[in-house]
């Protein structure tokens, strides 16, 4: 415990026998050497003893430490609470400190149903702070008390919001913001108030313990049972109770004078879209829809078909006045929502040791599989082997490479150290599935090569990759999560999207003893399987972070000499197999495309999932023309197989990029080859010009670029790179990109907002209008037209 003052002996705590205030309870005999008066409703004594013993037992599985907890019989709604004239005097002389968290959590109800328990309540506990000797009292608010139709677009903890109260659409926020109204003026006339508005709370961090009737949780369960979850763009700002309990606990020992205000959220919210994936990953089916559509189920909803729903639909269908015909939740859309500034309560919170546990998939599958257990959702489809993986599992796969790569049996690991690297959403799903780290991270090693030798460091970057099964049954699930039928599509022909075999891709090309290729590529530490071959392991080289120059980010426009380096770069990765590709169309990972005939389902399937993004982006339907991208893949295909082919990345962006010192320019390393491919040159050029392309590029800059990467491989080539071909195939590449690649992006951009990808799109718009194979008149394209 960290910045106590005086302990209180004796704590008089409301709301101990619901979700919040039982873990508070816990917590302060846990924790303290406090006891503990907690206000009960119950018809006696006894019984009130009776529902706070059974209360703690069903939450922590313990008994009730015989003479530390005492139920008071009462009632929040009453006057003096509904406590009996002695026990009053009781709570008033023995308590030292009050933690009021009783209240009548309810998103449909009026304020008048609500004032009694939420508002005059708190004046009542106010009171008995006061008698006696003031006593500090702690009162649980909601962060919903910041979101009005006319607040400020920014509230911090200074923000009176009882300013506001008439553009508060919700009850519940409005009965709040009167309590803390009130204590204020208490606090302003002496008594040391603190209120917690705290964000929703909840599942339990440690055993997923929830609240089946808060809204998170009903949400959860409608959309594991029915199948559908609303498509809204909402950060869930939830903390685990326990976190809030134990803030709760702590500031009971910081001491303070007058009335604070702590925000409590959490720093890291998670978006709804991305709990959608993480349940079809769990094997619940559920896809996202519409949000009118959605509005349109709970309308339906009945206690038989959808009874987590049912008693939320006046909260999901009212559509206030002031709201302007929007209904209540889109207020907590992030299109609507302020932003909550709580940089004075994390400085509380960090002088107290806390930190808001991580919402992840381990925390998710805790808190599903505590509402299965009682019975709320049926169980998972799928869950994470129970053995999950350790760092020594880490230790064991790192030095075993090492040993390896240089050749030293006795290599011994003297230190391990993993940094912190941001994660995609596919790794992080796959990390659940697989019950270990997968994807990129990212460690500093210190070792010695045999006993007695000096320390070596050594920065690595170890990759985790399951085997196709797993990848194709994920990207199922994220597909799924983006509507039903695409997730059937996408089961049914995802095989032909050169998703496989990858783990075997990257580190067979790593090997490949090429100068022109190795330049551009990072170091091989090795690679192998792991326990029992479901797992591939790869170690390379780690460039330092000031190999990733600020230009260099996805989503920013690059400078002319930058992109003409990395042109040149791309050009030396195309001559190693430029008209040479046999020897890689024998390799085991090599996947031929399937007829074009059985993707089109897919390919339909994507285009119109993309068309809402891509329509949005380029200002008009993008329907017809990826349609035609889709119907012409036969004979585009066709065309492309007769061009000269290369090896390429597939992938080339600078999402995949670092940058080597040299002496006269950054040199290009190009990371993630495992999607790898036998492709014309101009594909790799194309997917970066998408990216990095700035604004004010006119079509004879590209045809710069595209003349200077024709140039450079000319002279590796069988035959003479014949101009109108050569951008030809650069115009069919941006029909390939459209058809896969670019709606493939979209699946992630549904679930986790990619921030580039908007600027990626405009930019293919721009390239196609210059480029289109089909407007081509003899020799000259329409870009080549233009100048």
């Amino acid at each position: 415990m960290t910045g106590r003052t005086v302990a209180p002996r004796c704590v008089f705590l409301t709301g101990a026998t619901g979700f919040l205030g039982v873990t508070v309870l816990a917590g302060l005999l846990t924790k303290t050497e406090a006891k503990a008066l907690c206000l009960v409703r119950a018809s006696s004594p006894a019984d009130a003893q009776r529902r706070l013993e059974q209360a703690f037992l069903a939450a922590t599985g313990r008994q009730l430490p015989p003479g530390r907890a005492e139920a008071v019989c009462g009632d929040l709604a009453l006057p003096r609470l509904g406590m009996v004239p002695t026990a009053a005097e009781r709570v008033a002389q023995d308590t030292d400190m009050a933690i009021h968290c009783g209240a009548e959590v309810n998103w449909s109800k009026s304020y008048a149903a609500l004032r009694a328990v939420n508002v005059l309540s708190v004046l009542e506990v106010a009171r008995l702070c006061c008698e006696r000797r003031p006593k500090p009292l702690i009162f649980v608010s909601t962060l919903a008390v910041c979101y009005a139709h006319d607040a400020p677009e920014s509230v911090d903890e200074n923000v009176d919001m009882s300013r506001y109260l008439a553009g508060m659409p919700l009850a519940y926020a409005q009965g709040k913001c009167v309590a803390e109204h009130v204590l204020g003026a208490f606090g302003r006339a002496g008594l040391p108030v603190t209120i917690v508005r705290s964000g929703l709370i909840v599942g339990d961090s440690g055993n997923g313990r929830s609240n089946p009737d808060d809204l998170v949780s009903r949400l959860l369960c409608s959309a594991a049972r029915t199948g559908v979850a609303p498509d809204v763009d909402w950060q869930v700002d939830a903390c685990p109770v326990d976190f809030v309990a134990d803030t709760l606990v702590e500031l009971a020992w910081s001491g303070h004078t007058g009335a604070r205000i702590l925000h409590v959220h959490h720093p890291c919210p998670r978006h709804w879209r991305e709990i959608v994936a993480w349940l079809n990953v769990a094997g619940y089916r559920s896809s996202l829809v519409p949000y009118d559509d959605w509005l349109d189920h709970v309308r339906r909803a009945t206690p038989k078909s959808d009874p987590d729903l049912r008693p939320l639909r006046p909260f999901f269908l009212a559509r206030p006045r002031i709201l302007s015909g929007q209904t209540l939740p889109e207020l907590y859309f992030e299109a609507n929502r302020e932003r909550i500034e709580a940089s004075r309560s994390r400085a509380v919170l960090r002088r107290c040791g806390l930190r808001v546990p991580t919402i992840d998939g381990e925390y998710l599958a805790r808190c599903v599989g505590a509402l299965a257990a009682a019975g709320h959702i049926p169980d998972a489809p799928h869950s994470p082997p129970k053995r999950r993986l350790a760092l020594a599992d880490t230790e064991t796969t790192i030095a075993a490479l090492l040993r390896d790569h240089f050749g030293a049996p006795g290599l011994k690991l003297e230190e391990i150290q993993r940094c912190d690297v941001d994660g995609g959403i596919i790794s992080e799903l796959l990390a659940w599935r697989m019950g270990q780290e997968a994807g990129v991270a990212k460690y500093r090693v210190a070792f010695r090569r045999r006993r007695g030798a000096p320390v070596e460091e050594l920065p690595l970057i170890l990759k985790r990759k399951p085997g196709d099964d797993l990848m194709l049954a994920v990207g199922e699930a994220l597909a799924g999560a983006c509507g039903a039928t695409l997730g059937k599509v996408f089961r049914a022909n995802a095989r032909g999207l050169g998703l496989l075999r990858a783990h075997e891709r990257e580190p067979d090309l790593y090997r490949i003893d090429e100068p022109r290729l190795r330049n551009h590529m990072p170091g091989l530490y090795g690679s192998m399987k792991e326990r029992g071959g479901q797992v591939f392991a790869l170690a390379i080289e780690c460039l330092d972070s000031a190999a990733f120059p600020s230009w260099a980010a996805p989503g920013r426009s690059w400078p002319h000499q930058s992109i003409r380096a990395v042109v040149e770069a791309t050009a030396q990765i195309h001559s190693v197999f430029l008209g040479r590709t046999r020897s890689l169309e024998q390799k085991s990972w090599h996947t031929p495309s399937p007829p074009s005939e059985e993707m089109l389902p897919l390919w339909r399937g994507l285009a119109d999932h993309a068309a809402d993004f891509f329509s949005d982006w380029w200002g008009e339907s993008s329907l017809p023309l990826q349609r035609r991208a889709a119907e012409a893949a036969r004979k585009r295909r066709s065309t492309l197989a007769a061009m000269p082919r290369t090896l390429v990345h597939n992938d080339f962006n600078p999402r995949n990029f670092a940058f080597r010192p040299a002496v006269i320019a950054p040199r290009l390393c190009a990371f993630d080859w495992e999607l790898a491919a036998v492709r014309v040159p101009q594909h790799d050029l194309a997917e970066l010009l998408c990216f990095v392309l700035p604004a004010e590029a006119r079509p004879d800059t590209v045809i710069e670029y595209l003349e200077m990467h024709r140039a450079k491989l000319q002279p590796y080539a069988e035959t003479a790179l014949d101009r109108r071909k050569w951008f030809e195939g650069f115009g069919l590449s941006l029909d390939e990109l459209i058809l896969e690649r670019f709606p493939l992006y979209t699946l992630f951009h549904r679930i986790r907002r990619q921030p580039y990808l908007p600027q990626v799109l405009q930019n293919w718009r721009r390239l196609r209008e210059w480029f289109d194979p089909a407007a081509q008149s003899g020799d000259v394209s329409r870009a080549e037209a233009i100048y």
